[in-house]
């Protein structure tokens, strides 16, 4: 009994409930007036009596079992009273009890009861609380048993998300021969596939987070989850968390955030097991003593031993939470949700946490397999035939600018470098898809073979990219003369077939690599394509010789750009035969298990002695075990005592990128704070009522859930510099909608709204102060990069002019890498505020970048025209075949025959070494007057290097006048390879030259 709110004191509201199954079913309200006690209490032993038998109550029932005249009381037949009444029998009609028919509100039966005309009918529940996880397990099973079906059906098939429908005939024809309508097809078709994909993606990850919000907003799935003390909103988190682009990638998400979740566990079921219930108060020191030294191994030993940044972020996440109770002191009597004294409870946080995300795992798993599965083999294959056509369309396009038919040349040469750098995006792409598919077959039966062979495709289109790249400084530097029109005309019709059979033969390549059975008749068909490319090349080689001039250094002088364009094109055909003959020995691989491979001794020693690993540790562990410990002692009231918030947000956001970049730090701001700002003040929304006991509202939730999640993770997937904070935003949003119900009030939940956005702001800035002291600045970072890449550059090319080594990583990937990582340090130097020194030069940078990669290019060239062909790295067989070595000493026994030879080595070299000086002078100079003056003191010779390539040039007219010409082809042929070799000593000095006069001015 309670006094009713609208009443006299007199007036009494009475409620009486059945308690069943767990939780409270109404059965029977009313509100009394002026009434004795006596008869109130009949009346109330009456109704209880007739609750718990489960019977109908009726109004003329109660009056004829309790023998009172119930009359109207004007205290209950208040409007607001009856209102009150209405209110609350609608919540309890919400609840699941009883389900009250009526016409009229009340009745008037007599002395201060209102009750209904008709009898309150008891609404049996559909479904338990049992019954109802069982469902849901069930649809859980049953989702992840379809999306096994789905992608066995699908399974090799290409994706068709990469095909534009909408284009004709004489368009596609067109693209074929332009490659400037092939860019423009590739980037809209890449702008609407990209749409569609992100829109795709957003509306699935929206449908199954309404699944994932279920245990929230659902009375029997929560109430069994708060039985079992599991953690409801973070199944959510989970899902947007762990849902990739790809099944593959989905699968590997899932499978480090379970692997994380499991460890977690593991480490806290042995400390539990020794220490049961953790630290007590006025209990022994020795069990907080060895909770922190527990605490610190397992973060070293996980922070430098897992190689997988997922299962890092996940194991340290709950790990810290765990050991923030354990030290924290307790009361000895007092029970804890934890497996203590090595006995398995189930009934706990710790152990739910690997139920949710099981099931946020099959949730995401679903997401990306329902309807249509979103396979990474299946996007590997689109984009294996993608990158196929555009080679050839690339192909063609630069053949079309050689022979004059391009029109505009330098707007086609524009375009077609923008083209080559949209195909290297894609093979990066496509290279991603193919990790990430192991995860679906895990190489097992022909997707091992598959997986491998699209590997090897990947290899060779990198090395088909750097071929094509180093084709275009050749053909700008050959337009400009009119040479170029006469032997291009003599030679159109040669070097049209030669890049005709040469696509042919590509294209049948890649049709040998997509279902990875191997027939007899494909091995004719390649065979029979690799022997019709080799006549076409046959045939180009010898109608250039008809157009050779006698005098060496006269051709040269003639045709050097020619001479290095049909080398080029020679070298291309090369590489795509090799791999042809690669792939037509039909080799078999060993399938890998990299799980298997990770947890190996020997890789285990690799990383904990790499450079990187140790920095990485150290540096995020310092920045976790300050965060930590700022929780535990609290600071000024503002951040409580014992606060595992603050160290598992810094788990979260453990980030493998090396460096302080201040575009990170203030992402990580801007999706903490967006992120728990917006998710409390959507979750009123849901939960408006600070009663508990009062139901969610279950509408309000779906929608917020399903929106929030969709514009997110759209945004997440649409963007690209604030990708990482709509992530963020994304998983700490949800964290707070779909937050358990507290029983606070409104300004309660306020303080602990702020208290939330002051604890994540403090985490960033432990981390962002951690990664200032301990991490050199960007700009220090790019300024070691510039340097090295000089010095790798003058390591290759004076390998390369001094003798025949060949390097060990012949591609050119690591220069490429080095270029790559330039150009990031440098954009992130240029965002750093500068206190002291001169502000950052960041055209200087740009400068380096190019001309590092044109340097690479240059020494690639020159590997290639020494051992006569680009050799791709698929059996990492260095070594050359008989033919090749007699011809690689021919190219090395003239060289070395010229006098000039032996100070061109000399010249060459300390260029060089002036060279990488002078960079790491200016790139290090703290003022605008120290760069002045040290580029006053350079003195690089490329006048003298330039002119003894010249004369070397010279001396090679009697050099080969005596060398037979036998049939061998123009990427073999000793003559075509001394043009290159000269040719490309004058660009790398001329590069060299450039790059002091650019740094000089931008100094």
């Amino acid at each position: 009994n309670r006094s009713a709110r609208h009443a006299p004191s007199a007036s009494l509201f009475i409620s009486l409930h059945q308690k069943r199954l767990g939780r409270q079913t109404s059965c029977f309200t009313f509100c009394s007036g002026t009434m004795p006690a006596h008869r109130v209490i009949r009346i109330a032993l009456v109704a209880l009596l007739r609750c718990c038998a489960s019977a109908p109550l009726a109004a003329d029932d109660l009056s004829h079992a309790t023998g009172i005249a119930l009359e109207v009381d004007a205290a209950c037949s208040e409007e607001g009273d009856l209102n009150l009444l209405q209110r609350r029998g609608a919540k309890l009609v919400n609840d699941g009890g009883m389900q009250q028919n009526s016409t009229n509100h009340s009745n008037e039966l007599g002395s201060g009861l209102s009750l209904p005309t008709t009898p309150l009918h008891r609404v049996h529940v559909h479904l338990t609380p049992n019954e109802a996880i069982l469902s849901f397990g069930a649809v859980m099973a049953l989702l992840f048993g379809v999306s096994l079906m789905q992608q066995c059906r699908y399974a090799n098939r290409p994706a068709d998300i990469l095909e534009d429908d909408g284009l004709t005939q004489k368009v596609k024809r067109l693209a074929e021969r332009s490659g400037s309508m092939s860019l423009a097809i590739a980037r809209d078709a890449n702008t609407r596939v990209s749409r569609d994909e992100n829109l795709g993606l957003a509306f699935r990850a929206g449908v199954f987070a309404l699944l994932a919000a279920v245990p929230t907003l659902n009375d029997q799935l929560r109430k069994w989850f708060i039985y079992m003390h599991y953690d409801t909103g973070y199944m959510c988190v989970l899902l947007v968390w762990t849902m990739g682009r790809s099944v593959g990638s989905t699968v590997a998400n899932a499978f480090d955030a379970l692997l994380g979740t499991v460890l977690a566990f593991v480490y806290n079921f042995i400390i539990m097991g020794f220490f049961p219930d953790g630290y007590h108060i006025h209990g022994r020191p020795y069990a907080w003593w060895a909770g922190a030294i527990y605490l610190i191994a397992t973060v070293l030993l996980t922070m430098y031993g897992t190689s997988r940044n997922g299962v890092r972020v996940w194991c340290l996440s709950y790990h810290v939470s765990n050991m923030m109770y354990f030290l924290k002191p307790t009361d000895a009597f007092s029970t804890s949700q934890y497996s203590s004294g090595f006995h398995l409870n189930t009934q706990g946080t710790a152990f739910g946490y690997i139920v949710v995300t099981v099931a946020s795992s099959v949730l995401a798993y679903a997401a990306v397999s329902l309807p249509t599965p979103r396979m990474s083999h299946r996007l590997a294959l689109a984009r294996l035939f993608a990158t196929q056509r555009e080679i050839s369309a690339i192909l063609t396009s630069v053949l079309t600018i050689h022979t004059g038919e391009s029109g505009d040349v330098k707007v086609t040469l524009a375009r077609s470098h923008d083209f080559v750098e949209h195909i290297e995006h894609d093979v990066n792409v496509l290279r991603e898809d193919i990790n990430d598919s192991w995860w679906e077959h895990f190489d097992l039966g022909i997707y091992r073979d598959i997986r491998h062979k699209m590997s090897l495709h990947c290899d060779v289109l990198q090395l088909l990219l750097s071929v094509i790249h180093a084709m275009h400084p050749a053909l700008a530097q050959a337009v400009s003369t009119e040479s170029r029109h006469v032997l291009a005309k003599k030679l159109k019709k040669e070097l049209e077939q030669q890049v005709m059979s040469t696509l042919q033969l590509w294209e049948r390549c890649t049709l040998f690599i997509s279902d990875g059975v191997v027939t007899d008749e494909e091995v004719e068909s390649l065979a029979e394509s690799m022997a019709e490319c080799e006549r076409d090349l046959g045939a180009l080689s010898a109608a250039y010789r008809k157009q050779e001039e006698k005098e060496f250094y006269k051709h040269h002088e003639l045709y050097k750009y020619d001479i290095q364009f049909i080398f080029l094109l020679g070298s291309a055909s090369r590489i795509i035969i090799d791999h042809a003959q690669h792939l037509s020995q039909r080799r078999a691989e060993t399938p890998r298990w990299y799980f298997f491979e990770a947890l190996s001794p020997r890789h285990l020693l690799e990383r904990f002695c790499d450079a990187g690993q140790q920095e990485f540790a150290f540096r995020n562990s310092v920045s976790l075990f300050l965060c930590f410990i700022v929780g535990y002692w609290g600071v000024a009231g503002v951040i409580p005592q014992y606060s595992d918030y603050i160290a598992s947000n810094a788990s979260l956001l453990l980030s493998t990128a090396i460096g302080s970049a201040l575009k990170k730090n203030l992402g990580r701001v801007q999706g903490l704070v967006l992120g728990i700002s917006l998710g409390a003040i959507l979750h009123g929304f849901i939960q408006p009522s600070s009663n508990c006991y009062d139901p969610p509202n279950r509408t309000a939730g779906y929608i917020i859930t399903f929106l929030f999640v969709f514009a997110t993770f759209f945004l997440y997937q649409s963007t690209t510099e604030f990708s990482y904070v709509f992530y963020l935003m994304s998983g700490f949003g949800m964290m707070k909608i779909l937050k358990p119900c507290s029983s606070m009030t409104d300004t309660q939940q306020d303080a602990l709204s702020f208290k939330s956005v002051v604890q994540a702001v403090t985490c960033v800035a432990i981390m962002s102060a951690v990664d200032l002291l301990l991490c050199s600045s960007a700009g220090k970072l790019a300024q070691q990069t510039a340097v090295t890449l000089l010095e790798t550059a003058r390591t290759r090319m004076m390998s390369a002019v001094q003798d025949t080594e060949e390097p060990e990583d012949q591609s050119g990937d690591e220069l490429r890498l080095l270029v790559l990582e330039l150009q990031s340090k440098a954009n992130d130097a240029a965002m750093e505020p500068r206190v002291w020194g001169k502000k950052f030069n960041k055209t200087m940078y740009k400068q380096l970048v190019w001309h590092g990669s044109h340097m690479r290019l240059s020494i690639l060239n020159y590997y290639w025209a020494v051992r006569h062909q680009a050799q791709i790295p698929e059996s990492n067989d260095c070594s050359l075949s008989p033919q090749l070595q007699d011809a690689d000493r021919n190219v090395h026994r003239i060289l070395h025959s010229c006098p000039s030879m032996a100070n061109l080595k000399v010249l060459y070299e300390e260029l060089l070494d002036e060279l990488v000086v002078f960079v790491d002078s200016q790139v290090k100079a703290r003022t605008l007057v120290d760069g002045i003056r040290t580029a006053k003191e350079s003195n690089l010779r490329t006048t003298d290097v330039l002119a003894e390539v010249k004369k070397l040039s010279q001396e090679l007219t009697s050099g080969v006048g005596d060398l037979k010409t036998g049939e061998e082809t123009l990427e073999k042929d000793v003559k075509v390879c001394l043009h290159v070799v000269v040719l490309m000593m004058e660009i790398c000095a001329s590069l060299c030259k450039n790059l002091e006069e650019t740094m000089k001015i931008n100094s």
